[in-house]
């Protein structure tokens, strides 16, 4: 067990130390957007045509790893199968697929933009439908790029894949800012367009040095079989969990005018800066090593991992939900209000970011947690959990856009994270035989003290120091800046005085990358 904390240590440190960075350029990108557009009704258009692509690529990443890393360690247990002939098996097999969905996109994209927005018409028609043909290529482009991360990932080499996004974040934002005033919107969809390309071509090229030692047109039956057999049962699960989104803009383009897209695009993004950097990250530097134990059916090994991680999840995801909810509107103002995204933007924006962030801490747990189901093949399980919470999600959407708008969408999709982490603790709780006194410990006390003493802490800084309409934007980031660093000063202080193990967890992991950098991983 100490092999694999200390490997996941520093798989954990490259992925959320390269997130940082990411998400910080991340923001960059829809600081721009969100300059140049705003809540717009032609950002809603690009929105709407850009909903088949992005969620595709957004489970074809998931998808890949999944489906690939359990398949490869149960064939390469056959001598006579090589990572080479396996590598190029995947590669054929998956270029095929994609390249057929987004030959199919492209072609019915017409069809497809009628039946995500059946109001729309005109110009803005053909302008949706343009942006829709452009970016169906993405999702071969991302295909193969999430198909060699995921070998990358299976052979523990984390950099590339970690700064696969920075090198997005740079193009997208370098296409929009010289090619703005020369295509406006069509800017942006040029830039997704070549960015996955890139990205697609810089990941083939280094796993073929990684993995393969020549090139090779052996072509594995069994091995392809087994490969598109479980990638298209985890798309299928993943699809579940991850079309939200299109609930929300089905939803919102049906019942809302224009705006409530956008805001709901804009509060996904700032909810996903601690959601990428820390769960997102975390998830997948843990997926390799809980793939390896469940392959060598080690549930004591794997029942230790899982409840470590849950605590360390909840001690850091947990004071970044308390600051958020106490400044989401002081955030969206700093982090977005510029140009045409004005004071109704403003308004429209930080009222889901707060309601999404209730729900941050569940959705780290839940999204974690599913990565257990995939490494020991529970995929039936999962599924019928994943069904009963879309269930949830549409029903929620169903009666709260009534009263509450885009804010209902907002709650339905928190309120779906928070029983999904409840309903998987139970379910996860009778497969690894943990007695509930094991995940409900006196540590977790603590770390609710912790948090609510950092949260007072937080409300008398609020009032002390008010901010006021007049106040600049500089001045507002200074002040978070402060409030952010007092806070997290006091909660490491307390948790020192408390001895919190996962405090002293995460002291182990800046030893750790000490010893990462220092080639003794």
């Amino acid at each position: 067990m100490k092999f694999v904390k200390q490997s996941l240590v520093a798989a954990s440190v490259i992925t959320v130390g390269a997130n940082v960075l990411s998400r910080f350029l991340g923001y960059i990108r829809e600081a721009l957007i969100a300059n140049y557009f705003g809540t717009s009704e032609i950002l809603d258009t690009f929105i709407v045509a850009f909903t088949i692509p992005e969620i595709m690529g957004m489970i074809l990443f998931v998808s890949s790893s999944a489906a690939l890393i359990p398949q490869l360690a149960k064939h390469l247990k056959d001598s006579e199968n090589s990572h080479t002939t396996l590598f190029y098996t995947g590669l054929y097999t998956y270029l095929i697929l994609f390249l057929t969905i987004s030959v199919l996109l492209f072609l019915f994209r017409e069809q497809l933009i009628s039946e995500l927005n059946p109001g729309m018409t005109g110009n803005i028609r053909n302008l949706s439908i343009h942006i829709f043909g452009i970016l169906s290529w993405f999702v071969l482009f991302r295909g193969i790029e999430a198909y060699c991360i995921a070998w990358l990932y299976f052979k523990k080499h984390f950099i590339i894949p970690s700064i696969s996004y920075i090198i997005l974040n740079i193009i997208l934002i370098g296409f929009l800012v010289t090619l703005y005033d020369k295509y406006n919107i069509l800017a942006l969809a040029y830039a997704w367009f070549i960015g996955s390309f890139v990205l697609c071509l810089i990941a083939l090229v280094y796993s073929i040095r990684i993995v393969s030692s020549g090139f090779s047109i052996s072509y594995n039956r069994s091995f392809a079989a087994s490969l598109l057999y479980n990638f298209l049962i985890i798309n299928a699960i993943e699809s579940i969990s991850i079309i939200y989104p299109l609930i929300d803009r089905m939803f919102a383009v049906r019942h809302l005018g224009p705006g409530p897209i956008s805001a709901l695009k804009y509060a996904t993004a700032i909810f996903q800066v601690p959601a990428g950097i820390l769960s997102a990250g975390f998830n997948v530097a843990a997926f390799p090593w809980i793939a390896e134990l469940s392959a060598e059916k080690n549930n004591a090994g794997l029942a230790s991992l899982y409840k470590e991680s849950l605590y360390l999840i909840i001690f850091v995801t947990g004071v970044i939900v308390s600051g958020v909810l106490l400044f989401s509107e002081d955030i969206t103002r700093v982090a977005l209000q510029r140009g045409a995204f004005d004071s109704t933007s403003l308004a429209l924006t930080s009222t889901p970011l707060f309601i999404y962030m209730i729900g941050l801490v569940s959705f780290s747990i839940f999204t974690f947690q599913m990565r257990f189901y995939y490494g020991q093949r529970k995929l039936f399980r999962l599924g019928m959990i994943l069904i009963i919470l879309l269930l949830v999600k549409y029903f929620g959407c169903v009666f709260l856009i009534r009263d509450f708008g885009h804010a209902g969408l907002a709650a339905s999709t928190s309120i779906t994270w928070i029983l999904g982490s409840i309903l998987i603790t139970i379910d996860m709780r009778s497969v690894f035989n943990l007695p509930f006194k094991e995940l409900f410990n006196a540590s977790l006390g603590k770390m609710i003290f912790n948090i609510a003493f950092v949260s007072t802490a937080w409300i008398l800084l609020k009032y002390l120091w008010p901010t006021t309409p007049e106040s600049t934007l500089t001045f507002g980031f200074f002040r978070l800046t402060v409030f952010a660093v007092a806070g997290i000063g006091i909660y490491l202080l307390l948790a020192y005085i408390l001895k919190l193990p996962e405090y002293l967890r995460l002291l182990d992991i800046f030893k750790s990358k000490l010893r990462v950098f220092g080639g003794r991983t």
